[in-house]
């Protein structure tokens, strides 16, 4: 007599149940990790010589042609903030484009392409360096805001803050914050430390100078880039001009390969 073969059909559906629970799960876990996608710039300059920092007007306009082709809805960082503060969940094409220190070149180069593209951005800039040679003048940086352009602090005179006394910390987040909106005549909510540099201090310093957020480089512990007052950014550089290699730094998932650095 021939025994029935159910039990080790049975066997073989509990596996892949298993298997499939796993998938599913590995699946919601991934799926959880998504955060959007926050982009640095420094230069926007024609033969750049230094590939960490610049980025040529050409590639800056591929990139831009890029995100708009891709269908990225491009948010200003203090939108992103009020997002994150008010809970709402953002769509996986989701981007924040941001400049940091204030070079005229942002103006000169930079501005006239976002517009060309309906695009934003984000720029943080050193208040003590505004009009000195190779910066963005106040009218310039009017013209900016104007624009539809978010304008946040980025500090006095790019002081790495760890390194220096309380009060100087507490100097350059809260006087940087007074001149810009003294000479822009608009709230000040967002900040850029410097080299993205901090401490649990210094962000109680920028909490209580009245930003209601601010971004770091690659620095801090948080893979899911959660921390509103240290939200981690991605270096686009001068080599950043394949669709994969894009993809992949705005795909929203480049966090969880990217190993922070310390905060300070």
């Amino acid at each position: 007599m021939i025994r029935p073969k159910a039990p080790m059909k049975n066997k073989k559906f509990i596996v892949l149940l298993v298997l499939l629970a796993c998938v599913l799960g590995l699946g919601f876990w991934f799926d959880q990790q998504h955060s959007t996608a926050v982009v640095m710039y420094h230069n926007i300059a024609a033969n750049p010589q230094n590939y960490n920092d610049t980025v040529s007007p050409q590639t800056f306009q591929a990139q831009l042609e890029y995100f708009k082709a891709q269908g990225y809805h491009v948010l200003r960082f203090s939108d992103l903030v009020g997002m994150m503060k008010a809970g709402k969940k953002l769509p996986r094409k989701t981007l924040v484009l941001t400049f940091d220190d204030g070079y005229e070149n942002n103006f000169l180069q930079a501005f006239p392409l976002l517009k060309q593209y309906g695009l934003t951005a984000t720029f943080f800039i050193s208040a003590g360096k505004v009009g000195q040679p190779g910066f963005m003048n106040w009218k310039e940086l009017s013209a900016l805001q104007q624009g539809g352009m978010d304008i946040g602090a980025h500090g006095m005179g790019h002081v790495y803050l760890p390194q220096v006394p309380d009060v100087v910390q507490n100097y350059e987040i809260t006087e940087s914050k007074k001149q810009i909106e003294a000479r822009l005549k608009n709230r000040v909510d967002i900040f850029s430390y410097p080299v993205g540099g901090f401490n649990e201090n210094i962000k109680r310093l920028v909490m209580q100078a009245g930003y209601q957020g601010a971004a770091t480089t690659n620095r801090g512990a948080h893979f899911r880039n959660d921390d509103i007052y240290a939200i981690r950014r991605i270096k686009l550089t001068d080599k950043d001009v394949s669709a994969f290699n894009l993809w992949r730094k705005c795909s929203g998932y480049y966090y969880l390969f990217q190993k922070p650095k310390k905060p300070h």
